[in-house]
């Protein structure tokens, strides 16, 4: 039989199907979006950490090269987060690198990796104040971002030397002084 005016419409079992159907797509659709964004943020979190490192090491090479002379001592893993320290033998002058918390411009504190070096010389950075030794000095500073650090270990080694190696919880490079023919390893603990 034929009626007039009879349109054709989906059953109860097709529209529960249909239904069901896009329900999935859209559930695929978001676990790929949040896929996705987690992806992008890890990948941002680790280029940031590389970037900080690689600026890190950077400034860690200089800051031995600048010291590496005769007229200086080096000591590592000192007290108060002072990683490592040079010390003039005439003067007594201490230069040092040191993980810190230095307030920002709104008062939250930030973790930063501080390069001291005399004020003289062919040293870079800004001048700062410093109060060592009972008493406030004139040195250049260089402060860079660590967020993504939380220790800094410097030992002496013993060549054969593999100058960068990483693993889950650090960066080991290798740092060599020509001058006092010595190196060291810098490990750089990464912060959670």
């Amino acid at each position: 039989m034929n009626y007039k005016g009879s349109k054709k419409a989906f059953t109860l079992y097709e529209l529960v199907i249909s239904i069901a159907l896009f329900l999935l797509v859209a559930a695929l659709v978001i676990a790929f979006i949040t896929f996705m964004e987690n992806f992008d943020k890890t990948n941002q979190k680790n280029a940031d950490r590389a970037k900080q490192l690689n600026v890190a090491r950077q400034e860690l090479d200089y800051w031995f090269s600048y010291f590496d002379s005769d007229d200086f001592e080096l000591t590592f893993n000192l007290a108060d987060s002072v990683c490592a320290k040079a010390t003039n033998k005439t003067t007594g002058e201490n230069y040092f690198v040191q993980l810190q918390l230095v307030p920002d411009e709104d008062g939250n504190f930030q973790r930063k990796i501080v390069f001291v070096y005399p004020l003289q010389g062919f040293a870079h950075g800004e001048e700062a104040q410093i109060f060592q030794d009972g008493a406030w000095r004139s040195v250049r500073r260089v402060q860079l971002d660590a967020a993504h650090v939380s220790r800094i270990r410097i030992v002496d080694y013993t060549p054969p030397a593999t100058h960068i190696s990483e693993s889950k919880e650090f960066l080991r490079f290798v740092v060599e002084l020509p001058v006092s023919q010595r190196t060291f390893a810098c490990d750089l603990f990464y912060a959670e």
